[in-house]
């Protein structure tokens, strides 16, 4: 009998201006096929329409009327986003899904943290937590190199240097607690940052296929 394949979920995180989207670029060119990508939900419902924070409502009016909405919301989608790519990674044989972001990412969007984010969008921490099989947060330049830290790479960063450490951070205290969760600092270049990356994709999928032969010879 064929062995059932286990599909890897790994979770790319990290604050603004991390190199996230150059890491994903660089996975979709040299690993084409064997990992897929899940979008990011948030990003998916500003592009389309959904108030921005700091351009169509004030951070104010944002907090009042859309950030809970907007929390619930990406949660939703992002629970179809991942659905969606499990069920297209069994049929073209896909070994892996790096989640760009994955649902506790919200909490660091929101003042309570992950006990408010949890409770907002009605889902239980470890829960979540045990979805992932690995976290790989890659540091922002807010906090690695605050004199790179720019906003101008992406329409929807509205984050000041201060706003966006923050940030950095409260994405850090969001992921924290997985037992797998791996800190990419900042490097010299954005080239080192991704061999980084891969290298730690290359391990985690080693390591999945020793455990599921170790796995196979024991049954």
């Amino acid at each position: 009998m064929e062995k059932e394949m286990h599909l890897l979920k790994v979770v790319l995180t990290g604050g603004p201006c991390a190199g996230k989207s150059s890491v994903i670029e660089a996975l979709a060119g040299s690993r084409s096929g064997e990992i897929l990508v899940v979008p990011e939900s948030a990003t998916m419902l500003f592009e389309n329409g959904f108030p921005a924070p700091g351009l169509q409502v004030s951070k104010m009016e944002w907090r009042k009327h859309y950030s809970s909405l907007f929390q619930e919301r990406a949660y939703e989608l992002r629970l179809y986003l991942e659905k969606t790519f499990e069920e297209v990674a069994l049929r073209s044989g896909a070994k892996m899904l790096v989640c760009d972001r994955g649902i506790l990412d919200g909490a660091a969007y929101v003042a309570g943290g992950r006990e408010e984010f949890c409770a907002t969008c009605k889902i239980r921490e470890r829960e979540t937590l045990e979805r992932y099989d690995a976290v790989i947060h890659l540091e922002s330049l807010a906090t690695g190199a605050p004199e790179l830290y720019s906003r101008q790479n992406n329409a929807f960063r509205r984050e000041s240097l201060a706003e966006a450490a923050e940030r950095e951070l409260a994405t850090r205290a969001a992921w924290a607690d997985h037992p797998r969760y791996y800190m990419v600092s900042t490097t010299s270049t954005l080239e080192e940052k991704r061999e980084v990356v891969l290298s730690i994709l290359d391990h985690l999928t080693f390591e999945d296929e020793r455990n599921s032969c170790i796995k196979a010879n024991g049954s």
